[in-house]
């Protein structure tokens, strides 16, 4: 997933997918997204995570018998088992958005790729399908606002 997220982001080099909008005295108005841009990328990132799965499915990778067993206390022990790992289907991008309180006067805006992606996992005499995930930041942008001059606060029971 790594290797298709630094290859996809070759591609959108410096590139910025959230535009802030400030006022004649520079307060912060609106935070806009492109959203052309942002799903060009999600459709490029799904594609070059899907690539480089695919470049590597026939690369033998070793693990420990033990790993099998799916208990992390014997997940060390054993002879060198090899196995195969191939797409067992899309990947899929969903990009999010949000905000995040971040103290009196700050606010953090997060743009974000949630990634998904299935695999088969080919051991000799078995195998297994696993769904990967990972979030990727495509951006995150910190808003800082005036600081009050009076802070009031009221603790509940």
């Amino acid at each position: 997933i790594d290797r298709g997220v630094l290859q996809a982001t070759e591609l959108y080099p410096v590139k910025s997918f959230v535009h802030v909008a400030r006022n004649p005295q520079g307060q912060v108005t609106s935070v806009e997204t492109d959203a052309i841009e942002v799903n060009r990328f999600a459709a490029n990132l799904s594609e070059s995570i899907l690539e480089e799965i695919k470049k590597r499915e026939r690369d033998k990778i070793e693990a420990p018998l033990g790993v099998l067993t799916g208990n992390g206390l014997l997940s060390a022990l054993g002879l060198s088992v090899p196995y195969r790992i191939i797409p067992a289907g899309k990947v899929t991008v969903t990009p999010c958005s949000g905000f995040d309180h971040s103290g009196i006067n700050q606010t953090v805006h997060r743009l974000q790729m949630e990634v998904s992606v299935n695999v088969r996992i080919l051991f000799p005499l078995m195998n297994r399908e696993e769904a990967v995930k990972r979030t990727v930041i495509v951006s995150e942008t910190v808003i800082i606002g005036e600081v009050p001059t009076t802070l009031l606060t009221r603790e509940f029971p």
